[in-house]
């Protein structure tokens, strides 16, 4: 493979990681977790992988501390497509499966610094990596640290396990740490009187990642960029300290001089309130800045330490419900999954529906004595219920998560028969039409888009949507606001 990041310094033992994540990224069916240190090379690598990536629908985000999950949803999706209209809000599984009809290349993400995602988003990058665009898997590649990639894997099951690809960034030997210390000296057009054995002596002592040898380089070439300034507070420091050495030491023979017996008579004390005031005052001034600064670094460190502390708290919350969330989502988006690819093997069976239309009296005379039981009172007709048969397909219109776009939905959907609105969870799936063949129901389709001002619907089988909980079905012009 033939390297085109040619903007970026790869090491020979850089390359041959890059192949190995071009060919997961090509022909694996596991997610991919980078893991180094800091300074490791892991954004370099995840930069690398995307330029290579030239047939496929690649998308590089870099997740920054404190993101939330709709702001990461959002960094993906306008990589991946054209329109803009998506829900940031909904699960990625769920946006990806409703538009991976209209993408025509294969999907790779790459996630940088992915240790700063909350759990929600790590299983739903899991559940991304089992479905398929283009008739390949989405493939999906991210940058950990070391810790979190062993607390990750410590909260999976041994199943779970099996669908991540773990690889840890190696360190470099010596040999490639003075190969990258003598590129980045020649593009610095720079001459710094650095003898090679004491460069080579330093890199030794390093534990071989690539922005250790980047930080000697800009020390052999600018120094250290503080020494200046902590010398010149150093000097004045010590500086105030001997004034006021000097100022105290005067001050102390005046007051002995002023409380000296005048001849004759009793001593008179005077002392000078003034002028050890204004010393002070003076005193004060000078070393101003000094603990200024102190005091703002001093405050800095708290508020890391708090930062950290809350994040730590917030990660152990959410680890304790990782397991449960990833197999729960992993068997939904499975399901629908397999309705993308056809795998549906039986025809769904007839299911009691509610309904408003009362038996007649002559269908219930006719069971009591086909059953040869006593007649008993007539039902009450508003709990009674008829024999629905639902066929093979139906056209799912929207899936929302308030009742007022609920009823925008509906209001539109009013001349259309058998409008079905079932539940899911917390979320209301909105159904329209029964139809035995998938001719019928796409015909239905681009009428139901023409028609309104709603997105062409999703051609779905009841197989996978009557287990959902089914709230109302409209008949004959019934929908009413």
């Amino acid at each position: 493979m033939l390297l085109k990041a040619q903007n970026q310094i790869l090491l020979p033992s850089q390359e041959t990681l890059l192949q190995r994540l071009y060919h997961a990224a090509c022909y694996n069916d596991q997610l991919t977790l980078i893991a180094g240190g800091k300074g490791a090379g892991k954004t370099t690598l995840a930069t690398a992988l995307v330029t290579e990536l030239e047939d496929y629908n690649a998308a590089l985000v870099t997740c920054p501390l404190h993101a939330d999950n709709a702001e990461i949803r959002r960094k993906i999706l306008v990589q991946l497509l054209t329109d803009p209209l998506f829900d940031d809000e909904v699960p990625l599984a769920d946006t990806l499966i409703r538009l991976t009809q209209t993408l025509t290349r294969p999907i790779h993400i790459v996630i940088d610094d992915a240790h700063f995602l909350s759990q929600e988003l790590w299983a739903e990058l899991m559940i991304l990596s089992k479905l398929k665009c283009a008739d390949k898997l989405i493939t999906i590649t991210m940058t950990v640290t070391p810790e979190h990639m062993a607390f990750q894997m410590g909260q999976l099951s041994s199943n779970m396990k099996e669908m991540i690809l773990p690889i840890s960034i190696e360190t470099l030997d010596l040999v490639e740490r003075e190969a990258l210390y003598q590129t980045l000296l020649s593009r610095s057009e720079q001459a710094p009187f650095t003898p090679r054995e004491i460069v080579k002596q330093q890199l030794a002592k390093q534990s071989g990642t690539p922005q250790e040898v980047a930080s000697l380089l800009e020390l052999a070439l600018y120094g250290e960029p503080d020494k200046a300034k902590k010398s010149y507070l150093k000097h004045l420091i010590f500086g105030a300290i001997a004034f006021l050495t000097l100022i105290t030491v005067a001050a102390a023979f005046y007051f002995i001089d002023q409380t000296k017996p005048v001849s004759g008579g009793r001593a008179v004390i005077a002392l000078p309130l003034t002028h050890a005031q204004s010393v002070g005052n003076y005193g004060q001034k000078l070393l101003e800045d000094y603990f200024h600064h102190r005091n703002k670094a001093y405050k800095a460190a708290l508020m890391r330490e708090k930062q950290q502390a809350e994040l730590a708290i917030i990660k152990q919350q959410k680890a304790k419900s990782v397991d449960a969330a990833l197999s729960h989502q992993l068997k939904d988006a499975l399901e629908v999954a397999n309705v993308q690819t056809g795998e549906i093997q039986s025809e769904p069976k007839p299911v009691e529906v509610q309904s408003k239309e009362p038996k007649s009296e002559t269908t219930q005379s006719n069971v009591s004595e086909s059953n040869k039981v006593k007649p008993k009172p007539k039902p009450d007709t508003s709990k009674s219920k008829i024999a629905f048969k639902y066929h093979i397909y139906t056209l799912q219109v929207a899936n929302l998560t308030t009742k007022k776009s609920l009823d925008s939905v509906l209001q539109q959907l009013k001349r259309f028969n058998d409008v079905f609105v079932m539940k899911k969870d917390k979320r209301f799936i909105v159904l329209q039409g029964n139809f035995k063949s998938e001719v019928n129901a796409r015909k239905a389709a681009k009428k139901l888009e023409q028609e309104t001002n709603l997105s062409e619907p999703w051609l779905r089988q009841w197989q996978q949507v009557k287990q959902y909980q089914l709230l109302k079905h409209y008949r004959d012009g019934e929908i009413r606001q």
